[in-house]
């Protein structure tokens, strides 16, 4: 089919088909928002947050989630990005959405980059066109999460990371890689950790070792941008807080072995107020329950770690039965079928790309380190598909080479079967 392509309209491929599918994933998430234009613009605890910053920005205040000062609680990125819309395009969550659904087009193209560069023009195109229609990338665009620009900066980082690990004597690869990363912690700082992590992975081979310049350099760089803001935090709250609070909350949530480590909405908060005691201020409120969280594993370790390990399987196999809105969701079977039949072979596919891809690991440790990075980070904490969405594009690649290689051996199976007919009349009819 490719050399097909190739020859029929060679100017099309690969440039021609890849602005087809940029073109086609921006259709695609405008004709959702088309169809549903108020879609998560009910009171939802993340979105309030990002709005209440983002305003606050807008009329003057600074960074505050509140009139009264400023706040801690967000990572300032995404808050930013919404102040930045609308600014531009007047205050209109819809306005901020079809921005999204252009970021998430343009996402496709970073997504064929990735595909080309792990694997090949061919799975470039397949990944990108599966981002393209993939429901739970199209759906977030409808949502004022901060899911969409951090995949998008993601990307980009882990495309700049998987360059230096191929070419680890270019600098530049190793500075933007830097830099992306550092934006990704500002972004959501669930990842703040995975940089030194990766660092150490990356120096155990051989080929990367001789680097380690490089790859210093590309650690410090990620931290170092996020400095400014912790610098602030700190002159603000006499606290270290790198880029935003709130991990006591969600650690002390994850804790909860009677619960299951599950954030159950009015429940759950109406617990952390008889936890804190009534204590007001958000700050002294997270470390009072980071210290809970801390009781917690230490008087049931062994039951904790039973939840941890349920929590991490369930991290990659659960999906929402309803449509979020902000409270508990009644089963909705539409939107489970939907979610179930394209993210269970999207998943089966993924393993099946990670195992036939094991022959290239060595420059593929990042993209495995951040799925298991990311599967422990929830598992500690608190597991929501929505929190999924970032690993999409790696599952989505690794999918894409699973397909095109099971493909490749179908399609040679039957060119050998029809070559053992050809030959079996051939010696019948002479």
């Amino acid at each position: 089919m490719w050399e097909k392509i190739k020859q029929r309209w060679p100017g099309v491929y690969p440039n021609g088909l890849i602005l087809g599918i940029v073109l086609g994933g921006i259709a695609a998430r405008c004709l959702f928002l088309s169809l549903f234009p108020h879609l998560g613009e009910e009171e939802l605890m993340d979105t309030t947050r990002y709005l209440n910053v983002a305003l606050n920005i807008l009329t003057g205040r600074g960074f505050a989630e509140y009139i009264v000062g400023p706040t801690a609680f967000a990572p300032p990125v995404y808050p930013y990005f919404l102040a930045g819309v609308f600014k531009v395009f007047g205050y209109n969550m819809v306005h901020a959405k079809i921005v999204q659904a252009v970021i998430g087009g343009l996402t496709c193209w970073i997504i064929y980059r990735l595909g080309f560069h792990a694997f090949g023009t061919r799975i470039g195109l397949l990944a990108a066109a599966g981002a393209a229609i993939f429901p739970d990338l199209i759906i977030l665009a409808g949502y004022l999460y901060s899911e969409t620009v951090y995949i998008a900066l993601l990307c980009l980082g882990f495309l700049s990371i998987l360059k230096a690990c191929k070419q680890p004597q270019k600098w530049r690869h190793w500075i933007v890689g830097g830099i992306l990363l550092g934006l990704c912690i500002l972004t959501r700082h669930v990842i703040l950790l995975f940089p030194v992590l990766i660092m150490i992975v990356l120096f155990l081979f051989k080929s990367i070792r001789p680097h380690w310049k490089r790859l210093l350099v590309f650690t410090g760089i990620c931290y170092l941008m996020i400095v400014p803001w912790t610098i602030r935090n700190y002159l603000y709250f006499h606290e270290f807080i790198p880029v935003a609070a709130g991990s006591g909350g969600t650690f002390w949530i994850g804790s909860n072995v009677e619960h299951q480590g599950e954030f159950r909405y009015s429940d759950t908060m109406q617990e952390i107020d008889e936890e804190t005691g009534g204590v007001k201020v958000d700050i002294e409120r997270d470390k009072i329950l980071m210290e809970r969280a801390i009781d917690n594993i230490a008087d049931n370790p062994l039951q904790y770690a039973g939840v941890v390990a349920k929590k991490f399987i369930h991290y990659f196999i659960k999906i929402y039965e309803a449509v979020p809105h902000g409270q508990p969701r009644q089963l909705n079977v539409f939107v489970t079928i939907i979610l179930a039949l394209s993210y269970y072979p999207l998943l089966l596919m993924f393993v099946v790309g990670i195992v036939l891809s094991r022959r290239d690991y060595r420059c593929l440790i990042p993209l495995y380190g951040i799925v298991l990075y990311s599967g422990i980070i929830y598992a500690l904490t608190v597991v929501v598909p929505r929190y999924r969405a970032p690993l999409l594009p790696f599952f989505i690649v690794f999918a894409a080479y699973g397909v095109y290689r099971l493909a490749e051996v179908w399609f040679s199976f039957k060119e050998r079967r029809s070559h053992a007919q050809i030959s079996t009349s051939v010696e019948e009819s002479s």
